[in-house]
Parts: structure tokens; sequence; C-alpha cells
């Protein structure tokens, strides 16, 4: 037999469930029909919603080919129907915000974009590397010069045995005459 104290206990614990269940039947109400939103507020409030919703069933497909997640091919048609209905839906949601507050000049998320390059390759436009602006670098510039100075004085020595060379190598050939 329980004692009084876990009978209330008891009682409490189920009090609790209840109002629980409650708030989550509150927080998951089912998505309003467009036609019944009339303020850009409420329409931009139900928007995140069907955005999770799209998220979730590009990840079932994306996932389907995990073990754990072994879907049929009608299975993987029936969420990418779902998606395309849930898109369309998401279009409406948006212009629907755009004609109930045309001074809202925010963005409204998730909107579809395509693709664009980053660079251009207009013959008018300019090219990125010769744009490219020289970095002053005096350290790498003094290795420069100093690299510049051995060379010549590695020429100018080059040039002063040449001569002493030529001179040494024409005497040897005029004795051996």
């Amino acid at each position: 037999m329980a004692r009084n104290y876990e009978k209330r206990y008891t009682g409490l614990n189920r009090f609790l469930e209840a109002k629980q269940k409650e708030e989550q039947s509150e927080e998951q109400k089912p998505r309003p029909p467009l036609s019944k939103l009339y303020s850009a507020e409420d329409v931009k409030k139900w928007i995140p919603s069907i955005q999770k919703e799209i998220h979730y069933l590009l990840q079932q497909i994306a996932g389907s080919h995990e073990e754990s997640r072994n879907y049929s091919d009608s299975k993987i048609k029936e969420f990418q129907e779902r998606v395309d209905q849930l898109k369309i839906q998401h279009g409406k949601f948006v212009s629907k915000v755009q004609t109930l507050d045309p001074s809202y000049k925010g963005t409204i998320p998730w909107q579809n974009r395509g693709y664009t390059r980053k660079r251009s390759h207009d013959p008018n436009t300019v090219s990125h590397d010769s744009s490219a602006k020289k970095l002053c670098s005096p350290l790498l510039e003094r290795e420069k010069e100093d690299k510049k100075i051995k060379m010549a004085a590695v020429l100018a020595d080059k040039a002063l045995l040449t001569p002493t060379l030529l001179v040494a190598y024409s005497d040897s050939d005029s004795s051996v005459d």
C-alpha cells in the first residue's frame, strides 16, 4: 500500500504531465491556411515552420541511402513532391508578406537565388591579375638588391679575368708554334 505522500507526488506528477501536454499542443498548432492570415507579422511567424519542414524533408531524402533509413523510391518521390509543395507555399507566404506590408524593406529569409559567379569574365572589366597591388616589403627588396650587387661583382670579376685568360691563352698558343 502506497503512503499518502507518495500518492500526492503521483497526483502532482500527473498534473505536471497534463500541463506539459497542453503547452506542447499549443506550440504545435497546425499551420493555418494563408487565406486566414491578415497581418504581415502573422504570415512572417509561419515562414520559419515551412523552412524547417523543407529542411527536414531534404535531410530525409539526402540520408535515404543510409542503412538505417532504407526508403523505397515511392517514399522518396513523396518526400520530393512534398518539398515542391512547400516551396510553392513558401513563395506564396513571402508574396503575401510583401503585399500586406509594402514598406517592409527587411529580407525575407530563404529566397531561391540562382548561381552567380563571383568573378566576371567580361572583356570590358579589368582582370584581377593586372589589378594586383605590390606590397611594400623592404627586406625582400634589400635581398634582391644584394643579389644584384653580388651578380654584378661576379660579372665584373669574370670581365676582369677574361682578358687575362685570353692573353695567357694566346701566349701559350704562340709558344707552341
